[in-house]
C-alpha cells in the first residue's frame, strides 16, 4: 500500500506542477490528495490500479475539481 501512495504523491505532484498558480489554489483548498489517500482502501478492494489508471483519475479528479470552480464562478456572475 505505501507503494501505492508514493506512486500517488510523485503523480499528484506532477500533475499539480503543470497547473497554474490560481488553480493550484483551488487544489490545495480542496484537500484532494488527503481526499484520494483516505479512500485508498476503498478503491484497493475493487482493484489493484496500475500506474496510468491511478494517472488518468487523479488527473480527472483535478480537472473535475477545477471545471466544478469554473462553473460555480460563472454562476455568481
Amino acid at each position: 500500500m505505501e507503494s501505492i501512495i508514493s506512486i500517488i504523491d510523485l503523480i499528484f505532484k506532477d500533475s499539480f506542477n503543470e497547473l497554474d498558480e490560481e488553480e493550484k489554489l483551488v487544489v490545495n483548498k480542496s484537500g484532494l490528495i488527503d481526499h484520494v489517500k483516505s479512500k485508498l482502501d476503498t478503491i484497493l478492494d475493487y482493484s489493484t490500479p496500475n500506474y496510468r489508471q491511478i494517472k488518468n483519475t487523479i488527473e480527472d479528479l483535478i480537472n473535475s475539481l477545477l471545471v466544478a470552480e469554473l462553473l460555480s464562478k460563472v454562476d455568481d456572475n
